[in-house]
């Protein structure tokens, strides 16, 4: 009786099969016996038999090789080959073109929701960028990396901006399913062991993407070589293609081009750090459901940083987020004491502006949301509702002179002058938060009316 074979069979990992057989043959462990027994010579001979001969890899190959149904390790060999050059099937591609590009700013834009918008389009569908972002969640406020050593990209992580992914997937129109894969076995460093894994991935991808699914990977992208120069590692963007043997993952990035490589599914070698979640599967889901309320409970909890949110001594969101980046702008000469002590003579860095222009441009989608909700809620939750986005409007306000490139409230005015810096996060980004939780009070009202009608 012969054993199929994987789903996605590797020749090199049929090798390291073929070699673990050899050991256990060669330390007298009879596990091996059932396999050698395909050996003509082996057919009527025990166990205890088996191991007293005399046999080699090639012996072991050929015995492996009859194992899965071929007359021979070149036959198979030959078998494994023809199946690694099958076309791909991606939905990202048609006919072996391009169906979809993922393009977008991800330091000014929300990266998972430009994803999720090219892969509704790969899947014939239609999705806002706007309704994307809020049904996430991650219009409604910051998230920071504590850990980001550089200002301009705390809030740019994939991984901080998929947390809302598995609850509000059918709104989107998508089946979301979380995809986990083995602890990386070796130090960060060592590239047999990173290339081994990147193998053990793409081995698990490649029938996603055969089956039609589109994979959304939450950063991991190789910021050196590859084909289109620097791209941001921490961006989301989908999976596009991968090479099984060559542990080779290549993928859509918010730059546009579908063939930049990954080195990994996440940023620490794809080991599950701390819980964190970097891959998903999407499908097509039969039924797009919009639910405002549940969209504003996941509000409520990003602006206070509870719940899919929960807020930790890394990862912070809302009004956490918002306390840590007053205090940056208080107490560092610049805001990003790296990039200020490198900085030209040309300018000033733009990591606050950077940051400050993501605020504004989510807050004004968080509007937008609130002001459709309080239309097609119940009218005793209007009034409420109003007021929520009525503060998304005073921060987009507050913040309209930062992003100016002159005058007293632009940070190329105030960065470096600690004084100003600290005038701004008094005058500026204290009331930012101020109306954030004017906003959160207001949405937590307005579900009370909701839930009580």
């Amino acid at each position: 009786m012969t054993t199929s074979l994987p789903a996605n069979p590797s020749l090199r990992h049929l090798k390291v099969e073929a070699k673990h057989i050899l050991q256990a043959y060669r330390k007298g462990d009879e596990s091996c016996c059932r396999v050698l027994r395909n050996l003509r010579q082996f057919v009527d001979h025990s166990d205890a038999e088996i191991l007293k001969s005399k046999i080699g890899l090639h012996e072991v190959q050929f015995a492996l090789a009859l194992e899965y149904g071929f007359e021979s390790w070149a036959q198979l060999k030959q078998h494994l080959d023809a199946v690694s050059a099958a076309p791909e099937k991606s939905a990202l591609r048609v006919n072996g073109a391009n169906a979809v590009e993922v393009t977008g700013n991800g330091q000014n834009r929300d990266s998972v929701a430009l994803s999720l918008v090219a892969a509704a389009q790969a899947f014939g569908q239609t999705l806002d960028y706007a309704d994307a972002t809020c049904r996430l969640g991650n219009a409604f406020g910051l998230a920071i990396d504590t850990e980001e050593n550089c200002t301009s990209h705390m809030q740019v992580e994939g991984r901080l901006l998929d947390r809302g992914l598995a609850l509000v997937g059918e709104q989107l129109g998508f089946q979301v399913e979380r995809l986990e894969f083995p602890d990386r076995i070796g130090p960060g460093d060592d590239e047999n062991a990173m290339l081994s894994h990147r193998q053990v991935v793409a081995q698990s991808v490649a029938p996603l993407l055969n089956e039609g699914a589109v994979v959304l990977v939450a950063g991991g992208w190789d910021v050196q070589g590859g084909p289109h120069g620097f791209r941001h590692w921490a961006y989301a963007g989908l999976l596009a293609s991968v090479d099984q043997e060559e542990g080779l993952l290549l993928g859509a990035h918010p730059q546009g081009h579908m063939d930049n490589p990954l080195v990994s599914i996440c940023q620490h070698g794809m080991e599950p750090h701390g819980g964190r979640i970097y891959a998903w599967a999407l499908r097509p889901a039969s039924e797009t459901r919009s639910d405002d309320v549940a969209t504003l409970q996941l509000a409520l909890h990003r602006i206070r940083g509870t719940v899919t949110f929960e807020s930790d001594t890394r990862d912070l969101f809302g009004l956490a987020a918002m306390d840590f980046w007053i205090e940056l702008m208080r107490r560092d000469a610049g805001f990003c004491a790296p990039c200020w002590s490198r900085r030209d003579d040309d300018g000033k860095p733009w990591d606050a502006w950077e940051n400050a222009m993501r605020m504004r441009q989510s807050s004004e989608h968080a509007s937008e949301f609130l002001k459709g909700c309080s239309v097609r809620l119940d009218t005793d939750a209007r009034f409420h509702l109003a007021a929520a986005a009525s503060a998304y409007d005073i921060i987009v306000d507050l913040l309209a002179g930062s992003i100016t490139r002159e005058g007293p409230e632009s940070f190329q005015t105030i960065l470096g002058d600690m004084r100003l810096q600290q005038g701004h996060a008094d005058s500026v980004l204290t009331p930012v938060r101020e109306a954030l939780v004017d906003a959160a009070d207001h949405i937590e009202m307005a579900l009370v009316r909701v839930q009580a009608s």
